[in-house]
């Protein structure tokens, strides 16, 4: 016969237990608490440094158009600097994408206040203005050198002869200098698994 031998727990031990889980919620509480406060702050400076960026980026854009003719109030003037404009707001800049130019150039020929007239694209104007995007891809390029870089034939014959030698995926991260996501689609395209065997027979 099989006894079940219930654990002992003392009426202290169940007192202690409820306070320490009381305690650690009250303490994810507060730093919670600090940490949306100054997120506020820090994103509300952020977005007031960004408007009079965006204010003085297309102040700087208007005065270029219009500083290359020499009677810049002429009807050929005024039309050149739109097609110039134009095409300036078709290219990207230092994070800002070509449609955040030419949304840009429009408020401030239009002379509207960008912090109202721009708040509907505000998130993605401040994800391009701090660029949130270039952040990741620089903290993924330090972890994988190779990140999105071009695989070369030296490469494709290394990987084929260490997947053959059955090296683990980990490695091959390692050796390439890349994640593991853009290891297992070399594989795949190269057909080194038909090949040499299964991954999870050889990888792990």
């Amino acid at each position: 016969m099989i006894q079940f031998i219930a654990p002992r727990f003392s009426f202290h031990s169940f007192a202690s237990m409820e306070t320490t889980i009381t305690t650690t919620i009250d303490l994810e509480a507060q730093v919670g608490a600090i940490v949306e406060q100054y997120r506020k702050e820090a994103f509300a400076f952020v977005e007031e440094m960004m408007w009079s960026a965006f204010e003085e980026i297309g102040e700087c854009i208007l005065k270029c158009g219009k500083a290359q003719w020499a009677d810049p109030d002429s009807e050929e003037a005024v039309h050149n600097t739109r097609e110039y404009l134009y095409l300036m707001s078709r290219r990207s800049v230092n994070g800002l994408s070509s449609k955040t130019l030419h949304e840009i150039v429009r408020l401030k020929e239009k002379g509207c206040n960008f912090e109202e007239a721009g708040a509907e694209g505000k998130v993605t104007y401040l994800m391009e203005f701090l660029k949130v995007r270039s952040l990741s891809f620089e903290a993924t390029r330090a972890k994988y050198p190779n990140y999105l870089k071009p695989w070369t034939h030296e490469d494709d014959v290394r990987l084929e002869k260490l997947w053959s030698e059955r090296v683990s995926m980990k490695k091959l991260a390692e050796v390439f200098g890349r994640n593991i996501g853009a290891i297992e689609a070399r594989i795949d395209k190269l057909g080194l698994e038909s090949k040499y065997g299964n991954r999870d027979e050889l990888a792990l």
